[in-house]
């Protein structure tokens, strides 16, 4: 789930945003599912689809560095 002080336009994006991501497994789908939201017309007031993709890829990586390292 995604909280703050922002918006987004038209409202139910959001929604398709989380409902998207849900099933994403890579880098690459992370930022495939931000790159839909945009082209399907999607505004965002308070942040930038690319900033926070690029901040969900950074937080997914260091997820899976963390996993990995439990395996050790």
């Amino acid at each position: 789930m995604f909280t703050g002080d922002f918006f987004v336009y038209p409202e139910h994006a959001l929604e398709e945003l989380e409902e998207e991501l849900r099933g994403c497994s890579s880098a690459g789908c992370i930022e495939a599912v931000f790159r839909r939201i945009e082209e399907r017309g999607a505004t965002a007031v308070g942040f930038t689809w690319s900033g926070l993709a690029a901040r969900l890829v950074e937080e997914w990586r260091r997820a899976c560095e963390a996993v990995a390292g439990t395996r050790r």
